[in-house]
Parts: C-alpha cells; structure tokens; sequence
C-alpha cells in the first residue's frame, strides 16, 4: 500500500523535520534528506499557490477550471429568490467562405462580355508569347501554323454577328499594333538622334583640343624648331610627288581644276 505523503502546515515545521541528525551521515543519506527536503518544500508552494488563486468556500478550496459550478455560487443562488438565468448554448458564428463565382459575377456585371473577352485573349496572347520565348525557331514555326489552322477552323464556324465582333476586334488589335510600332519608330529616331547629336559633340570637342594643343605647342616652339617642322613638311611632300604615278598626278590635277571652276563664280 502507498503511503500518503505528510502535509506540512508551514516552512519551518518542514525544515524541522528535515533537520540532519546529531550522529554523523553518509554523504548518501545527506543527499536523499536534502532531495526530501526539497520535495517537501516545492509541494508546500506549489498548493499554497492554488490555494491563494482560488476561492476558499466552507474550509473547502473550490479549483477553478473545473466542470462543476464553485459552491458558494450555488448557495447563493439557492438562498436567492431570483431565477437562475437560462442556460444558453453558445452562438457558433461561421466564417463565410470566399466564392470565386461571386467575384465572377461581379466582375461579368461591371465589364461587359466583350471586356471580359478582350482580358481573357489578351491573357492568353501573353501566354502564347511566353511559349513561344521558350521554343526554337522550328517549334515556333509549328506552333504559328497550327495557331492559324485553329483560327481558319473557327472563323469557319462563326455566326455573322461573331465574325464582324471578330473584324472589329482584329482592326482594334492592328491600330494597337500600329500605334506601338509607330511609337516604337519615334523613339527610335529620337534616340538616334541623341547618338548622332552625342557623337558630333564629342568629335567637335576633339577638334578643340586639338587645335588648343596645336597652338600651344605652336606658342612653346623655338624659331629653329618650326623651321625644323616645315623642312620634314617639305621632304614629306617630295616624297610622295615622287613615289606618284604620271595617272594619279593628272588625276589630282583634274581634280584640283574641277573644283576651281566649281569654286569660281
């Protein structure tokens, strides 16, 4: 049979009874007083703390959480003369769960079907694009010719009125075409233009420099130093009316006389 463990009414009487005895110990009987020391002590918190956290009715400790009502509420609703309020099953509130038809609906109330059918081939015109990013040339091929068999098949079963929606959404789709390409062009030329506008600035501030470098290294030259120059300039010149032929000097002569008489008034 399993003994009951003593309750201790405060610490001290606890520590008192725990007390090691006069004659000398094993180091195992201290270590077991001081595990029953300890135990003893964490039992006493432990049902202090319920006993302080709930309500104490007639010497008896009502716990709360418990399924039953405390009793002092009973007695009192007992001795009262008011009735005890009905008991009421507690109101379950169910979320509403998202629709997708709703949004459909609604969606189909405010844009009109052929709203709903510009979205619906513009979602699937991305999704044809993005196919065909990921194909090579052959299977994009493929899939363009049996994009245009699928079309001829059902322009072939369209009723009158589909088919002029279906002229009117294509001449749509061709101004729409057109409008990019066309701002596609214009920006293009602009930014052509920029390059061009770019380039020339750079190649004129070239020229800039250079002509400062030039005459700041014509500023720095001696008189010795220019003569020196010219004399390579003249040799340079020699040089090259020697190694010309007899037809390349009449074809510079023609030209020079074709651009004099052009030059004159």
């Amino acid at each position: 049979m399993a003994s009951r463990k003593r309750k201790y009414a405060s610490i001290e009487e606890i520590e008192e009874a725990h007390q090691s005895p006069d004659e000398e110990e094993s180091a195992g009987d201290s270590k077991r007083r001081k595990n029953r020391l300890r135990n003893a002590l964490y039992r006493f918190r432990q049902r202090s703390a319920r006993v302080d956290g709930n309500e104490r009715v007639g010497g008896n400790v009502q716990v709360r959480g418990s399924n039953e009502p405390p009793r002092f509420l009973i007695e009192q609703l007992l001795s009262s003369a008011v009735a005890p309020p009905a008991e009421t099953a507690p109101v379950r509130v169910r979320e509403a769960r998202h629709d997708p038809a709703a949004d459909h609906m609604v969606q189909q109330a405010i844009a009109g079907l052929e709203e709903l059918q510009r979205q619906r081939r513009e979602r699937q015109a991305e999704q044809a694009r993005r196919r065909r990013a990921a194909m090579s040339a052959s299977q994009q091929e493929r899939a363009r010719a049996r994009d245009r068999d699928r079309a001829r098949a059902r322009r072939a079963n369209l009723t009158s009125s589909q088919r002029g929606r279906a002229r009117r959404t294509e001449t749509e789709r061709q101004r729409a075409r057109r409008a990019q390409q066309s701002e596609r062009d214009h920006d293009r030329a602009d930014q052509e233009e920029r390059r061009s506008s770019q380039r020339q600035e750079e190649h004129d501030r070239g020229r800039e420099r250079d002509r400062v470098w030039h005459e700041r290294q014509l500023e720095e030259e001696t008189q010795e130093e220019q003569e020196a120059w010219q004399e390579r300039n003249r040799l340079r010149y020699e040089r090259q009316l020697e190694e010309e032929t007899p037809e390349q000097r009449e074809a510079a002569k023609s030209a020079i006389a074709f651009v004099t008489k052009r030059v004159e008034p």
